[in-house]
This record gives C-alpha cells, structure tokens and sequence, in this order.
C-alpha cells in the first residue's frame, strides 16, 4: 500500500519519461546557460575566424572581443574596409602603411589583449582600409605562434541588411 503510493507520486506524468520532455517543452531554467559565441564557433588559440555576408559581422566581432578578453591575443582587420566608428572593436589600433614594420604588432599581441590593425583611412571615404598586400599572411603567422585568434570582416555590405555578393566576393 504505502510503497505502491508513492511509487506513483514518484512517477513522470503520463506519457513523459524520466529525463525526457515533448518537443517545444523548455528545458529545465537551472540547466539553461547562455550560448557564448567563442564556444559556438569552437574558437581557441591559433583559429582565424572570417565573418562574411550583411549585417551582424561587427555585432559577432564586438561580441567575440567581449567573451575573449585576456584569454588570448586577438587580432582584428579587415581584407575590404572598415567604417572609422569601428576603431572601438578593440582597445588599441595600429594603423599599418605600405613597408611598414609589423614587430610593434607583434609586441601587443604578445601582451594578450586585442588589437585592431588596419592599413590608412581610405581618400575616398571615412573607412580604414585593409592592411598593405602581403601582411595579412604574416600577421596571420603571428597571431598563430603566439597563440592567438585573428578576427577578420572578409566583406563589406555597405551598412545594408542585404547582399548579393559580386563575382569577387567575399574576400577571403
């Protein structure tokens, strides 16, 4: 009698199973921990991440540089253009010119911290351009021996929320 009652009080409601809910049911609250992006995109040192398409590329980067702080160096440019409000992506930016030496690169880097590198302001717009040709591969090289994570905006959408890539696109 008196195990049999609570044997049933003790049992999952009809038609559930123990550890098992009916789809659309939410997971228990206690359970629930929010999805970090560093995890989802299975970032860890030596990764490059490039971030392509319109709309959410700086919103992901922001995010990124966020969750990782002080757990790896990161590297932050661009192979197109970056909008001169996105120098805040990173704490500090080194702005590289054509020839220029990328060893102060490397000396932050090696600090642990974030970094926005980026060739000069475009003439024509108010946009950062990318590194000079050839020092991508290198500051890629770098960010992998010193055990970092580069983060690349390999497109450019024009702040619109939709497009169609052109034949050479994206640039990766």
């Amino acid at each position: 009698g008196l195990n049999a009652a609570a044997e049933r009080s003790a049992a999952p409601p009809s038609g559930h199973s123990r550890g098992l809910r009916r789809r659309g049911e939410p997971a228990p609250c206690a359970a629930r921990q929010p999805m970090r992006l560093t995890d989802g995109l299975r970032l860890e040192p030596g990764r490059i991440a490039a971030f392509v398409g319109a709309g959410g590329k700086t919103s992901a980067i922001r995010r990124l540089v966020s969750e990782a702080a002080g757990t790896w160096p990161l590297l932050i440019t661009t192979t197109t253009k970056f909008a001169q409000a996105q120098s805040d992506l990173a704490p500090e930016q080194i702005i590289l010119e054509a020839g220029a030496s990328i060893e102060g690169v490397r000396e932050r880097l090696a600090g642990g911290g974030a970094l926005l590198v980026t060739g000069p302001l475009s003439v024509h717009e108010a946009k950062w351009t990318a590194p000079p040709g050839g020092t991508l591969h290198m500051l890629l090289a770098m960010v992998r021996e010193l055990g970092g994570v580069a983060l690349i905006e390999a497109d450019g959408a024009r702040g619109r929320s939709l497009k169609a890539p052109a034949t050479h696109e994206p640039v990766i």
